[in-house]
């Protein structure tokens, strides 16, 4: 990603946090500021400790790990989740746009890969990357 971009990519990303941070719920903490892995430990804590002295209730817990989780993410399903934000439909096109066509290149120690076109996922490094992701979620 050349400079050019990252620096659209961060004007872009400003925007879309303001757009989107009500629609994440409050137990969600991955990609979102001020709720890190302490929270998310604390807030798991207090509601098992909750449940616990109601009594007779069983507890469940799911927990994911979302390894290349930005790899799967559908670019037609991230299109009409952001159409759901309150951002708007010009922000929401710039976003779009710069998914529309996407080059990727996979490196394995030393080796690289030829470049490839991509058509799903969200891009490794993008500061739009976390925040689009969270949009697909919710």
């Amino acid at each position: 990603m050349d400079t050019a971009y990252k620096i659209y990519a961060n004007i872009l990303n400003v925007r879309l946090k303001e757009a989107t941070e009500k629609i994440f719920e409050e137990g969600q903490f991955g990609f979102i500021a001020g709720r890190g892995t302490i929270d998310a430990i604390y807030a798991l804590n207090f509601v098992v400790n909750k449940e616990i002295a109601k009594k007779k209730r069983k507890i469940f817990a799911f927990f994911a790990d979302l390894k290349a989780a930005f790899d799967k993410v559908d670019r037609i399903e991230l299109g009409k989740m952001l159409k759901k934000t309150e951002i708007g439909e010009q922000i929401r096109k710039r976003i779009m746009k710069t998914y529309k066509e996407t080059k990727d290149i996979v490196k394995v120690g030393s080796k690289k890969s030829e470049e490839f076109w991509t058509r799903s996922k969200v891009r490794q490094g993008c500061s739009m990357s976390p925040t689009l992701f969270n949009v697909h979620l919710s």
